[in-house]
């Protein structure tokens, strides 16, 4: 047990933020594709809306549209997660206290080892609030 908390906050919560905000950059550059296909098929290739479209223009546009809101429900899905996921620095300080506690033969380490760890720890934390 105390091997999958070291891997999920030493490993894995530190790096959701990257993949959150790939996914973000990823759906913003899918948005703005979506968007510049849909004004290109709806307006500029109907001759600026003088005709009308066809069977397989309206089912494009409707399909460019489903894809434009699923893009949108990501962008801000992502956007809201990476604001309550912790940094990589806060994530590996949680990791380290739940070994601290957790760990049965950190329990036998002298004292003066756990207070200069304690202290970077701490030290950590005020540099991240500054």
């Amino acid at each position: 047990m105390l091997t999958f908390q070291v891997y999920l906050w030493l490993v894995i919560v530190p790096n959701i933020g990257i993949f959150l905000g790939m996914l973000t950059a990823l759906s913003i550059l899918a948005i703005i594709i979506l968007i510049t296909f849909y004004l290109i098929n709806s307006y500029f290739v109907t001759d600026l809306g003088a005709r009308r479209l066809n069977e397989e223009e309206k089912e494009a546009l409707r399909s460019t549209q489903k894809w434009l809101k699923i893009f949108i429900i990501l962008f801000f899905t992502s956007v809201t997660a990476s604001i309550f996921f912790p940094s990589s620095e806060q994530a590996k300080i949680v990791g380290l206290s739940y070994i601290i506690d957790h760990s049965p033969q950190l329990k036998k380490l002298p004292t003066n080892l756990i207070e200069v760890t304690n202290k970077y720890l701490e030290h950590q934390l005020k540099e991240e609030s500054k």
